[in-house]
């Protein structure tokens, strides 16, 4: 088996590189390769300028706007992105609406919808069930109300929020105990407080943040909106001077002391 780019691929490669050379915004760049937050603006700028060229869907069949190139071609597309630093083409219609529609939609939606998809005129995005279901999609808890303009979800978000306020409340104070007894006498019972208000805090961040990004339709960390960065941040306050786990374990020591 010969691994060896052919001739053709290499021209391919030189096409794709010089293009996205030329045509990657310099702002973009430098977001992507700096690990800076990209904005739906950035995104869809980017993908109309990959629209303009035809290379917004290259998994797509040719008649519907595909570029029909091989997996090896493919690949070097992938690759040179990666070098170049471009942002990602967002995945929600192209890679999960659009097959979907190409499958099962009727000809009418399909002439409607993909064009728009392809050209990003549309802005598609994915509902992931909510905490507790997964993909059992029929075991939903959640329903909405229509009354007028406006719908009114039911208390299963709301009960997440009320967690999720009273999870920051209990960390908030357990800090403010902390910080009374941070010039206390009892060393012992300054630590055990010390202690026990990272393990709040660092398990409120972690459930908040989860929630946070569950109830907004993500199933893990996520670029796109910014409780996904916050997130981040509160998973660098958990691990910051020791984890829960770890002071866990210093206050259970600490108690046995007491």
């Amino acid at each position: 088996m010969d691994l060896n780019y052919s001739s053709a691929d290499d021209a391919f490669r030189a096409e794709v590189r010089a293009w996205l050379d030329t045509n990657l915004p310099a702002d973009l760049k430098a977001r992507v390769l700096n690990h800076r937050r990209m904005g739906k603006a950035d995104y869809v700028r980017w993908h109309k300028i990959m629209a303009s060229r035809g290379w917004a869907a290259p998994n797509w069949p040719i008649e519907w706007g595909g570029t029909g190139w091989t997996a090896t071609q493919k690949h070097i597309f992938d690759d040179e992105c990666a070098r170049a630093g471009t942002p990602q083409i967002m995945p929600f219609g192209v890679s999960m609406v659009a097959p979907v529609l190409m499958r099962f939609g009727s000809e009418g939606q399909k002439r409607h919808f993909l064009p728009r998809i392809l050209d990003c005129t549309d802005w598609w995005c994915q509902g992931y069930s909510e905490p507790g279901s997964g993909s059992d999609l029929a075991s939903l808890a959640t329903r909405a109300q229509r009354h007028g303009d406006h719908y009114i979800v039911n208390e299963v978000l709301q009960h997440k929020a009320v967690e999720m306020f009273m999870e920051t409340e209990q960390a908030r104070s357990l800090a403010l105990l902390a910080a009374v007894k941070v010039d206390g006498d009892d060393a012992n019972a300054r630590a055990r407080t010390m202690h026990a208000a990272k393990v709040r805090v660092g398990r409120a961040a972690k459930f908040v943040g989860q929630t946070a990004i569950q109830l907004h339709g993500g199933m893990g960390m996520t670029d796109e909106l910014p409780v996904g960065h916050y997130f981040k941040r509160l998973t660098m306050i958990e691990a910051t001077l020791g984890d829960t786990d770890h002071h866990l374990a210093a206050f259970a020591t600490r108690a046995d002391a007491a």
